[in-house]
């Protein structure tokens, strides 16, 4: 067995602390911090180049590119959703986001369609 990493499943507390340990563990590493910030500079420079010469075809990639962001972000919030209403004292604390959260979502899946 390995005890490090039994060690490490043992002191998990909640599932946001992993989420909060995961993403400092992977942002400390500056190759991936870099890559995530230069990512998006070469994205938009490709749109860019693109739409100067071929409009057609950039305003294609942009608006599926919009319409598929959209729906991850629905489906995300919706999980968040699901997730964070199993925390104690979440619904208490927070009874005016899960009340908007129903038709944040609706509201995004309507506009991927409408990009789509």
């Amino acid at each position: 067995l390995d005890f490090e990493l039994a060690a490490a499943l043992v002191t998990v507390k909640s599932a946001q602390a992993e989420i909060y340990r995961g993403l400092a563990t992977v942002f400390s590493n500056r190759g991936v911090f870099i890559f995530s910030l230069v990512v998006p500079v070469v994205l938009t420079l490709v749109y860019l180049i693109l739409l100067r010469f071929i409009p057609p075809a950039a305003t294609v990639i942009a608006c599926a590119s919009c319409a598929m962001l959209l729906c991850l972000v629905a489906a995300l919030v919706d999980l968040d959703k699901t997730m964070l209403k199993k925390l104690p004292l979440y619904v208490e604390t927070h009874p005016l986001m899960l009340e908007i959260v129903p038709y944040t979502c609706q509201s995004m899946y309507m506009g991927s369609v409408a990009f789509a």
